[in-house]
């Protein structure tokens, strides 16, 4: 294991209690907590019905499943295998719970991206949320989604885009630049609103 995913293990491993607390900071008492799948009408991006109309009956792996919210989501639409994969055992502790707590049906397994435990052609369906551009080796991710996924298979993958660092969501201002120094030279100021 290089030191960039050793590091990367070590430090969701730190982290997962907090940041699955925060996660699920807005559960009320005895409702379950939130488990969204990419695959339905509300999904970031909204819905892809010319990619993919249904989960149901389909082999779905999560690749960087943390918590296995999306896994979990998945197996609730009727998947019919679902595997989440992550490098951190604490956060597939707390996939394990949260999949004993809606009832299903769902494996989590403790693994790299850029190196798969699956044989090829397994999947029909591969998800992965804003981890992609946490990965050292691209490609090597990219080449094993593909090896593992069947012929007519579909992958779907999302990142923050960098945008996303430069607002405030709650004030609805830009706060920096994601270039940084350049930001003056192109009239930019604190606080400036977006458009």
């Amino acid at each position: 294991m290089t030191d960039h995913r050793r590091e990367n293990r070590r430090l969701w491993n730190a982290w997962s209690d907090d940041f699955q607390a925060l996660w699920n900071a807005d559960t009320a008492d005895g409702d379950l907590p939130p488990a969204p799948s990419p695959f339905v009408d509300d999904a970031p991006g909204g819905p892809q019905p010319d990619v993919l109309d249904s989960v149901a009956g389909l082999e779905y792996v999560e690749l960087g499943c943390g918590g296995g919210q999306a896994s979990v989501g998945t197996a609730d639409l009727g998947a019919d295998t679902v595997v989440g994969v992550d490098l951190s055992g604490e956060q597939l502790r707390h996939a394990r719970r949260l999949r004993d707590f809606y009832g299903v049906d769902a494996r989590f397994l403790q693994g790299d991206v850029t190196n798969l435990p699956f044989p090829d052609d397994s999947f029909d369906v591969a998800s992965s949320e804003v981890v992609y551009q946490m990965i050292e080796h691209l490609g090597e991710a990219f080449r094993e989604v593909r090896r593992i996924l069947r012929d007519d298979g579909v992958f779907v993958v999302s990142v923050p885009h960098p945008i996303r660092e430069m607002v405030d969501l709650e004030a609805e201002t830009f706060e920096r630049s994601y270039i940084g120094s350049e930001a003056k030279a192109h009239g930019f100021s604190r606080g400036m609103k977006p458009t």
